[in-house]
């Protein structure tokens, strides 16, 4: 069944996504989380939405970051630009350590 579903909506086999996930350490290509201490659903192929080319393969919250920023560089950037203006950036490993100060 999974492999089916990969064929038919990204046009990728099982070995397909293994190698992947070994050219990225088994590691989210953005937040750097390890794959091997989630669940199989937690992982997502990323793609591009107009070409349908594979970009990579995103945790959870990575995967529904991109799509909430529909997928925008200048959205991110300007993200980016609102987080240092307020000294709010995250520590590297993207989970907040602290509560935030207001």
């Amino acid at each position: 069944m999974r492999r089916r579903r990969l064929e038919a909506l990204y046009g990728i086999w099982p070995s397909l996504l293994a190698e992947k996930l070994r050219e990225q350490d088994w590691e989210c290509a953005i937040c750097h989380r390890d794959f091997r201490m989630m669940r199989a659903r937690e992982r997502h192929i990323d793609h591009d939405h107009r070409s349908g080319k594979v970009r990579g393969i995103l945790c959870h919250h990575c995967n529904i970051m991109l799509g909430l920023g529909f997928d925008d560089p200048e959205i991110f950037e300007a993200a980016v630009r609102y987080l240092k203006k307020y000294e709010c950036l995250l520590p590297t490993s993207g989970h907040p350590t602290r509560e935030p100060e207001l």
